[in-house]
């Protein structure tokens, strides 16, 4: 069904982390489906910038602490007359989210919602404890902090019999997740995040010998079934669009095949959740079905930002990610019953990007 066309006008953006191996091809897929033109401002914080053609300019900023990189933020805003900040990672959602009003008071609005709300999802492990309060099923887990309560969480759970997951409890893309496999291979092994637990335990070890602090990590379940990662898209705790990806392959956390299908089982829950979290704008939510709980799809991540394969709604008919810059914007979106979602599959190949410099050798 066609969509209705808006008011072009020229939207100055500013995209956190543009590093991220998927942020060119969101921002082309943008540009494509938008009817709106962008400015494009792009910041890193690692170091480690990747140059992306779409991008308008970028810097890479430097900072200790969040207050700082707050404030380089918004010098970056008021010195590129920015409307709107796109906040990329978890922590950058945090950090962001918290200063939300200062951005309003400068006439700059952010794609992300209540610092509250953001709190309760971004820490993996408060986030399942809360929902285990719920009738909405989760993993089972254990919130851990050293070695020992690592290797007693992780018999509890069923290692050896079976492997279980350990992972950050705030972390983006796969992040720090390992999983613990007593069958692992290490010098034949295809994924590179399985390992045995008596070698991660000494990596623990190794980290406190050292003097360095662990970070808060949480264990739990393994579950190998199938794997939903859901795109939403929210407006104060009611969902407005909900549209499920089932994974078939992924690398790093990010999404290398996958489908787009109704199935109404999670799009259900999804609504609920973003209900009992109050939620706000774009949001991924992720599940795995799992014979441990009769068949039911279990939650186990809840991201309060957009999701590295967002591009796919996009080739579905449905612009997740433009109609979140709308609505931070405070613009309209084409109403729900006048679009139609297309089932497909997505598969991600590598690709290339050229920056030209105007230098010359002879070869």
């Amino acid at each position: 069904m066609q969509q209705s066309k808006l008011e072009p006008k020229l939207i100055r953006m500013l995209i956190t982390d543009v590093s991220h191996p998927v942020t060119q091809s969101t921002i082309e897929s943008l540009k494509r489906t938008a009817d709106d033109k962008f400015y494009i401002v792009g910041i890193d914080y690692t170091g480690k910038y990747q140059e992306c053609s779409c991008i308008d300019k970028h810097y890479n900023v430097d900072f200790k602490g969040a207050s700082e990189y707050i404030q380089t933020v918004k010098d970056i805003c008021v010195r590129e007359s920015i409307d709107l900040v796109v906040p990329w990672t978890d922590d950058e959602v945090f950090w962001i989210s918290s200063a939300a009003a200062d951005f309003r008071q400068m006439g700059i609005a952010t794609l992300c919602g209540s610092h509250e709300s953001i709190k309760r999802t971004v820490d993996k492990g408060s986030l399942l404890q809360e929902l285990r309060k719920t009738d909405i099923p989760v993993p089972d887990f254990d919130l851990v902090s050293s070695p020992e309560e690592t290797e007693l969480a992780a018999y509890r759970l069923g290692y050896p019999d079976n492997p279980v997951v350990v992972k950050p409890r705030r972390s983006i893309s796969g992040r720090g997740l390992w999983i613990l496999d007593p069958n692992v291979d290490l010098m034949q092994q295809s994924n590179r995040n399985s390992i045995t637990l008596s070698s991660f335990l000494s990596m623990l070890q190794d980290v406190k010998n050292n003097r360095r602090k662990l970070p808060d990590y949480m264990i739990m379940q393994y579950l190998p079934g199938d794997d939903y990662s859901v795109d939403a898209l929210a407006l104060s705790g009611e969902a407005i669009f909900v549209i499920p990806r089932g994974r078939v392959e992924w690398v790093d956390g990010i999404s290398r095949i996958c489908e787009i299908l109704p199935n109404p089982e999670v799009r259900s829950m999804v609504v609920r959740i973003i209900r009992e979290f109050n939620l706000h704008l774009n949001v991924n939510i992720q599940f795995k079905y799992s014979e441990i709980a009769g068949g039911m799809p279990l939650v186990y991540e809840v991201n309060p930002r957009v999701s590295g394969t967002i591009v796919a709604n996009d080739a579905s008919g449905i612009s997740l990610f433009y109609y979140g810059i709308l609505l931070a914007l405070n613009r309209k979106i084409p109403p729900r019953d006048s679009l139609r979602a297309r089932q497909l599959k997505m598969i991600r190949y590598w690709t290339e990007s050229y920056i030209y410099k105007d230098e010359w050798f002879e070869p």
